[in-house]
């Protein structure tokens, strides 16, 4: 049987903006050759209380990198399954870059 591999990463948003910006929509790119592996993709915020280390950012099988995820597991931000494709949000709800 084959198992399912849950893989998390974390990025860091862009900050080096002079004024607020919104993130309205967006548009999930999967190379074909990955294609087949994934079923769905979770974005979440972390909690700004959250510290990572900027040269070494989390990028591993979520279980063995729960402990310095949990500040990021509460927030979804934007989703993606199959069939999906460009996803707009109302502005109420659009991601925010300071």
């Amino acid at each position: 049987a084959v198992g399912t591999t849950y893989h998390c990463k974390v990025f860091k948003a862009p900050s080096e903006y002079k004024t607020k910006r919104h993130g309205i929509a967006n548009k999930i790119l999967i190379d074909s050759n990955n294609a087949p592996l994934i079923h769905h993709l979770l974005l979440y915020e972390c909690d700004p209380s959250a510290v990572f280390d900027d040269s070494h950012l989390p990028d591993d099988v979520c279980d063995q990198i729960a402990n310095q995820l949990k500040l990021c597991l509460s927030n979804i931000a934007t989703g993606w399954a199959i069939g999906g494709d460009y996803v707009k949000t109302r502005i109420r709800i659009s991601l925010s870059f300071c």
